[in-house]
C-alpha cells in the first residue's frame, strides 16, 4: 500500500469515527425534541404563582401510593399543558364547600336547582359539574369576576319571606383540603403553574388532557381540578353539594 492510498484510508477511517461519535447525541436530541417536559413534584417556595390546584383521592390506595401515581402518570398525561412547575403535597384549605341541608330547603320551599340559581347570583357565578375526573354528587359554582372580594359570611340570598338571609340559612359551609365525600379515604393534592399566564386556557387544555387519559389512569383514581386564589377574600370556586341527613 502507497502513502496516498495509507493517507485516504486513514481520512476515512476517523470521519467513520467522527460519525459515530457524533450519531447517538443526534439520536437523543431528536427523541427528546418536541416530547413535553414532565414537571417534577417540588415543595411549595415563596414567589410561586400556580393557578390550578388538583386533588386525587381513591379508595384502595394510601396516601403515598397516590402520590407515585401522580408523579408516574397524571403528571405525564397533564404535560402537554405546558407546566412550568409542580408543587405538591398541599397542606391546609384550599377550596370551600357548601352542603345543603334538604330540611332548609324544604323550610323555604325552594328545590335544589333553584338553590344552585341563588347560590350562582349571589356570587355572580356559574353552575356546572366538578371539574377533574370524578363521580361526585355535587357542583362547582365557578365564578366570573374572582377580583372582586367575596366573603362567606358576607353573602345573602333572596329566598322567599327573607331577602337577605345568610349563606347559612341553606346549609352549613367550610374550607377544606379535599372534597368532603372524600373524607373517609386517602387524598393527596399538588399546585399547577403554567409557563403562560392565561388561567383559562390552561384550564381547558389540563380537562382535555384529563378526558384524553381516560384509558391510561387507573379506574380507581378520582380526579378534582380547581381553581386557585386568595380564597379566603375572593373565592374563585364555591362547591356545593347536599347533606345526606341520613347518616
Amino acid at each position: 500500500m502507497d502513502d496516498t492510498q495509507f493517507l485516504a484510508r486513514r481520512r476515512l477511517l476517523l470521519a467513520a469515527l467522527a460519525g459515530a461519535a457524533v450519531l447517538p447525541s443526534c439520536a437523543r436530541g431528536n427523541a427528546v425534541e418536541g416530547e413535553p417536559a414532565v414537571p417534577l413534584l417540588e415543595p411549595g417556595r415563596a414567589g410561586m404563582a400556580p393557578y390550578l390546584f388538583v386533588t386525587v383521592s381513591s379508595a384502595t390506595r394510601s396516601v403515598e401510593e397516590l402520590a407515585q401515581l401522580v408523579q408516574s402518570a397524571l403528571l405525564p398525561a397533564l404535560a402537554p399543558a405546558d407546566i412550568l412547575h409542580a408543587y405538591g403535597p398541599v397542606a391546609g384549605a384550599i377550596q370551600l364547600w357548601m352542603a345543603l341541608e334538604p330540611h332548609m330547603l324544604d323550610h323555604y320551599g325552594v328545590s335544589v336547582d333553584a338553590a344552585l340559581s341563588l347560590l350562582a347570583g349571589a356570587v355572580d357565578g356559574t353552575v356546572g359539574p366538578v371539574p377533574g375526573r370524578n363521580t361526585l354528587d355535587a357542583w362547582a359554582i365557578q365564578r366570573t369576576h374572582t377580583r372582586a372580594e367575596v366573603n362567606a359570611n358576607d353573602i345573602t340570598l333572596a329566598l322567599p319571606g327573607e331577602r337577605h338571609a345568610p349563606l347559612f340559612a341553606l346549609g352549613s359551609s367550610h374550607y377544606a383540603l379535599a372534597p368532603p365525600p372524600w373524607s373517609s379515604q386517602a387524598c393527596y393534592s399538588f399546585m399547577l403553574e403554567p409557563r403562560r399566564r392565561v388561567v383559562a386556557p390552561f384550564e381547558q387544555h389540563c380537562q382535555a388532557l384529563l378526558d384524553a387519559a381516560a384509558d391510561v389512569l387507573p379506574d380507581d383514581l378520582q380526579i378534582q381540578m380547581g381553581r386557585l386564589g386568595d380564597f379566603m377574600k375572593a373565592v374563585p370556586t364555591l362547591y356545593v353539594s347536599v347533606k345526606d341527613e341520613d347518616s
